[in-house]
């Protein structure tokens, strides 16, 4: 699964995935997972590591857009 999300997230700026928590705290490897297979739905270059309220509730949107279930929520996020 690491391998998995290391692999699609690959040349994304400021994604370095590692592990499942601190690599993904900022919200910067969930918005390139999710850019990965819906790439017109976000505009990456909008999102930073600063920006991470931000960055989870655009990826969770565009997940419940597309019908893509997500277990979590912003506030258990950020």
């Amino acid at each position: 699964m690491l391998a998995w999300c290391q692999n699609i997230t690959d040349g994304y700026k400021d994604v370095d995935i590692t592990n499942f928590s601190s690599s993904f705290a900022d919200g910067m490897a969930f918005v390139a997972m999710v850019h990965h297979y819906f790439p017109r739905a976000i505009d990456i270059s909008s999102h930073t590591p600063q920006t991470q309220r931000h960055n989870f509730e655009v990826a969770f949107k565009v997940c419940a857009c597309a019908c893509v279930r997500v277990c979590v929520c912003v506030r258990v996020c950020v």
